[in-house]
């Protein structure tokens, strides 16, 4: 810290050397000043004649040098000494002159006239004793000054003005003879002492939590020890103009969650995290609540380990402005620090780089790791709805929501949905066909390759759990299940219809059958269950969106769906093909049907759209990534896809199976 704001400071302001008499008093002040005669200047005053040689019996008065600028700095509070300088140009004067000292506002125009002084133009003003000139003799380096305890002025911009007064009593050829001369100068703000915690050697200890802390950093420095490297920083930097910092240090006795804020500080703030040693090494750090730059302040949710020191550095910007560009936030000239507990939510959303947003009085986000893991630390008592997302890529469920969490939640996990037919995990269902003639699987702009046979049914899924569809074949004949580069198993037997899906919410295909034969549906290592019956069309899908495919029929006979544990609905009627998804981007299943006779589509509460035509086979797919399922079909006559409102393309020839399909009714052949 510079300057004391306690301490008095008298500073040289103007000096003047005048013809005058000795005058030992003055009088009228709006402030505090002392007023002296020395026979040397006093301490810090230089001699500089504003006013020299000056005849008060000449009709015209000159002032040599004219009027000036004072660059010292000056403070409120600061003493500000007018000095003026006695001297004796060697002339007989007679009269009565009056002598002042004022103060007034850069730009006042104060009344000058012949016998004439308005205090009411001056900020502040000293009159001295009436100077009689009959009595005049020779003064030699004599200094008057008087002192102005500028405490009552605000900051700002100044002037003060020398004025000696005929008061018209001399006898002149123009009455008006006075002789005023005037230096501008600036008061500043007065200096705000740094706080205790300016300087890392001094960071305050924190003892315990809730913790708040609010001081005035107008004082606060920035060290040039001080880290810069800090990855909230846009630009990687901290040495913005106008920075300054504080420092506070806590060591936890076990592993904790905490969140930092500055909420509440009047300025642009950012928040780092350091662990103690030399260097110290950074830990996290934020710079604005919201990453758009609406919010300046600052909130950091963090995890401590017990036995560690921390430190905490604080920074702000300068009142006036941040490094950005971005105004302060308010004019109360504080800066606040919070710290209270929080708690952790934890869990797995089955892939990297993952959003999980969040609201806690602000938008928040955390970004899932490599391993697909994430948390984030709430304050106690939470409430709220944590949503993940990707492009191009579905969540079961599609949100969670808390309410006063007052305990670690682990466990949280996400099921990641691979779009149907994504053979590249791009999130994109691809243009695909498998060929029984030549038992070969046609992806588009990707790959062919033959696996399989004619009378096999394909069943790509995501077998492994990497988020990618994989090559896969049940064979009617065997009740053999394939999936290339990965395993074969026996599960079935001939007549069953396969269904293979996520039954258990861990984010892999299970394989599984529907027999119509029973109306029994077999889960593979899961379970068994007797739901539905012979013409039953199975449509299994996650009708509540938890994540888990739900066992589910569609009743052509009856056009009504059955969907276990959950509800029965009428809607399509016999002929109409099932054609379930997404098509709301709700993280659920939804009912739908195409009517081949119509060309048209149906989705229940949504919509109804004329797409295709009698022959066509209803290809359903998320082609945009965009988390929607898409209507579109393939025509096995033109070997042509139509997606609506995106592009038609050929690839495949009649008889391929298009991808994804459903044998519906287990005899191998999607067209029957």
């Amino acid at each position: 810290m510079n300057h004391n704001p306690f301490a008095r400071i008298h500073k040289s302001l103007i000096l003047l050397a005048l013809t005058a008499m000795f005058f030992s008093a003055f009088g009228g002040s709006s402030a505090s000043v002392a007023f002296a005669q020395e026979n040397a200047s006093p301490d810090g005053l230089s001699a500089l004649a504003l006013v020299a040689g000056v005849d008060l019996h000449a009709a015209n008065i000159e002032i040599t040098p004219p009027d000036t600028t004072i660059t010292n700095t000056f403070y409120v509070n600061d003493d500000i000494d007018i000095a003026l300088t006695i001297a004796n140009n060697g002339d007989t004067a007679s009269g009565v002159f009056d002598v002042y000292f004022a103060v007034h506002a850069d730009g006042a125009v104060p009344d000058t006239t012949c016998g004439g002084f308005n205090s009411a133009a001056w900020d502040y003003y000293v009159q001295a004793p009436s100077i009689d000139a009959s009595t005049a003799e020779t003064l030699t380096n004599q200094y008057w000054y008087v002192t102005v305890f500028a405490n009552t002025l605000a900051s700002g911009d100044y002037q003060v003005t020398a004025f000696v007064d005929s008061g018209c009593e001399v006898t002149e050829t123009d009455e008006n003879n006075n002789v005023f001369t005037t230096a501008t100068f600036t008061i500043n703000p007065a200096p705000v002492a740094a706080p205790a915690n300016d300087d890392f050697a001094n960071a305050e200890e924190i003892m315990a939590f809730p913790f708040t802390d609010t001081l005035d950093p107008r004082g606060a420095t920035r060290e040039a020890t001080d880290p810069t490297d800090l990855s909230c920083k846009p630009t990687n930097d901290l040495l913005d103009a106008g920075l300054a910092t504080v420092w506070y240090h806590y060591t936890p006795a076990t592993d904790q969650n905490l969140v930092l804020d500055t909420i509440g500080s009047g300025y642009d703030t950012f928040i780092a995290v350091f662990e103690s040693g030399s260097p110290l090494r950074f830990v996290d750090c934020n710079d604005d609540i919201d990453t758009s730059g609406s919010n300046r302040q600052s909130i950091l949710p963090i995890k401590l380990t017990g036995g560690i020191q921390y430190y905490f550095m604080i920074a702000q910007f300068s009142v006036d402005e941040t490094s950005d560009g971005v105004t302060a936030l308010a004019a109360s000239n504080n800066l606040t620090f919070n710290i209270n507990g929080g708690y952790e939510i934890s869990g797995n959303v089955g892939s990297s780089g993952a959003t999980l947003s969040y609201f806690d009085g602000f938008a928040k986000t955390v970004t899932s790791g490599n391993d697909g893991r994430y948390t984030i630390i709430v304050p106690s008592g939470w409430s709220g709805t944590v949503t993940p997302s990707k492009p191009g890529y579905y969540f079961s469920p599609v949100s969670r929501t808390y309410s006063n969490v007052t305990t670690n939640l682990t466990g949280q996990n996400y099921i990641l949905r691979t779009p149907p037919a994504d053979f590249n995990g791009d999130g994109k269902t691809d243009v695909a066909v498998f060929r029984p003639s030549q038992g070969r699987w046609w992806v588009k702009d990707q790959f062919s390759v033959v696996y399989g046979m004619n009378g096999d049914i394909p069943v790509p899924g995501d077998y492994n759990g990497d988020g990618k569809i994989d090559i896969a074949v049940f064979r009617p004949s065997t009740g053999r299940w394939w999936v290339k580069d990965q395993f074969s198993v026996v599960y079935g037997m001939n007549g069953d219809i396969p269904v293979p899906g996520d039954y258990n919410g861990d984010g892999k295909t299970d394989i599984a059958v529907f027999r119509p034969s029973q109306g029994r549906w077999w889960v593979k290592d899961q379970f068994s269950v007797v739901y539905g019956m012979n013409g039953d069309i199975p449509v299994p899908g996650d009708y509540n969106g938890d994540g888990k495919t739900d066992i589910a029929v569609f009743r052509p006979s009856q056009g009504r769906w059955w969907v276990k544990d959950q509800f029965s609905v009428v809607y399509g009627m016999n002929g109409d093909i099932p054609v379930v998804g997404d098509y709301n981007k709700d993280g659920k299943t939804d009912i739908a049907v195409f009517r081949p006779s119509q060309g048209r589509w149906w989705v229940k509460d949504q919509y109804s759209v004329v797409y295709g035509m009698n022959g066509d086979i209803p290809v359903p797919g998320d082609y945009n990534g965009d988390g929607k399922t898409d209507v579109a079909v393939f025509r096995p006559s033109q070997g042509r896809w139509w997606v609506k409102d995106q592009f038609s393309v050929v690839y495949g020839i009649n008889g391929d199976f298009p991808l994804p399909v459903r044998d519906t009714n287990g005899d191998g052949d999607p067209y029957r």
